[in-house]
């Protein structure tokens, strides 16, 4: 009875040996592997980016590329300003190198081409006009005035209104004016005086009975004929005329079957403009020669004059314009050389010696022989034929020089048709002007 309580302690005894063993094995495990005490949480890792994109307004810092085209386009917009176009261009050049096809690099190389352009184009023109104002002055103290009048006209085609070019035309002119007067002074008061001999009849070739005197045979081929007063100078009073208009026409005998008045000069813009009812020309420009001016506006002139003077003018022919020149049909494919080698173009308005850009006033190179002004130059001139006859300011070596050109390629070129006026034909009698 008494070992029954004594082994039931021990199971106890047991069992709570077990159950503080159980707690140490449990405590232990919990502390070796359970969660580890509370303490601060370590940051979890964040992308970062470069300290300077944390600043702010701050821009991005560019490339080294960009840097230099940035510079480039910058230092060639102040080339531009300065009008240095070259250096622009050049600029401009290296910012398309480092970006093709930039709009703003683009834009400043075609600019600065277009203004280096127009540089290049006034600088020429300043030292043609130069060139032409220093041959001019020459020519003038080498009393050459026509070459004067040439070389003014050529430095007043690249600066208009120009008071030294102006200057030296009307001076040069105005002595070709005074040469003239002196000139027909001095032949108006010598006498024609006309000398016709005749070889004389010789022991071998005895007149036949019955033949007039051998004085007379044969005197057509054997005349010797001088005339001293009939040059286009000192026509006679009865060979021209002036109309209602200040139009001055010249008797020329050897147009048509018995002669023909035939226009001094061209027609300048005062009387065109007057007899076609348009306005004034500007100031400065009333005597020079009525110019671009088509076949069928010629012939409207000459029929609205013929009605405001009342007597037939017209436009001459081909054949008209050939006999007042003292040409030949046969000559018609060389004309240029013919009258350039026999000296009959230096006074006229052509760019037989240098180029010209306009035409000039109107008879102011004097007359030919026949007492007719720019028959070979100045300006081409409507026929009856619908042909531009002649010359004009810009005919030259090399550009169309044909004698006569039709009316289609006068109408589609447009520089011939520039350069074509018109001088009017009047069929009346010698004395009834």
């Amino acid at each position: 009875m008494l070992a029954e309580p004594a082994k039931g302690r021990k199971r106890w005894l047991l069992f709570g040996c077990a159950v503080l063993l159980a707690a140490a094995i449990a405590a232990g495990w919990f502390f070796l592997a359970g969660p580890s005490p509370p303490h601060a949480a370590a940051p979890s890792p964040v992308a970062t980016a470069p300290p300077s994109s944390l600043k702010p307004n701050q821009p991005p810092q560019p490339s080294q590329k960009e840097a230099d085209f940035t510079a480039a386009l910058t230092q060639g917009r102040d080339a531009l300003a300065h009008q240095d176009y070259s250096n622009a261009l050049a600029q401009a050049r290296t910012a398309l190198a480092l970006k093709p096809g930039d709009p703003a690099a683009t834009q400043l190389a075609n600019q600065a081409q277009r203004d280096l352009d127009v540089a290049s184009q006034a600088l020429a023109q300043q030292q043609k006009y130069e060139a032409a104002i220093a041959e001019a002055q020459a020519a003038f103290g080498q009393k050459d005035f026509s070459k004067t009048i040439s070389q003014a006209e050529l430095a007043l085609s690249f600066r208009s209104n120009d008071a030294t070019a102006l200057k030296l035309k009307t001076d040069a002119q105005h002595e070709l004016d005074l040469a003239a007067q002196a000139k027909a002074a001095a032949l108006a008061a010598t006498p024609a005086t006309v000398n016709t001999t005749a070889p004389p009849a010789t022991a071998s070739t005895p007149p036949a009975t019955g033949s007039p005197p051998a004085s007379t045979v044969a005197v057509v081929p054997a005349v010797a004929t001088t005339v001293t007063a009939t040059t286009a100078t000192t026509l006679a009073t009865r060979d021209r005329f002036t109309n209602s208009l200040g139009m001055r026409f010249v008797w020329l005998p050897s147009l048509r079957s018995a002669g023909a008045w035939l226009g001094e000069t061209e027609v300048s813009q005062k009387q065109f403009r007057a007899v076609m009812g348009l306005p004034s020309p500007p100031p400065g420009q009333e005597d020079l020669p009525a110019a671009d001016i088509s076949f069928v506006e010629a012939q409207q002139f000459c029929e609205r004059l013929s009605q405001r003077e009342n007597k037939k003018y017209s436009l001459p022919t081909n054949n008209d314009w050939l006999a007042a020149a003292g040409l030949t049909a046969a000559q018609v494919p060389e004309a240029w050389k013919i009258l350039s080698a026999a000296g009959r173009l230096k006074n006229e308005v052509t760019s037989l010696d240098s180029k010209l850009g306009e035409p000039a006033r109107v008879g102011s190179r004097g007359p030919q022989a026949n007492g007719l002004c720019d028959l070979f130059g100045n300006l081409r001139e409507w026929t009856a034929d619908a042909q531009s006859a002649g010359f004009s300011y810009n005919s030259a070596v090399g550009r169309t020089t044909g004698l006569f050109l039709s009316d289609a390629m006068a109408t589609d070129t447009p520089w011939i048709k520039q350069a074509t006026g018109l001088r009017c034909l009047l069929v009346d009698n010698r004395d009834n002007r």
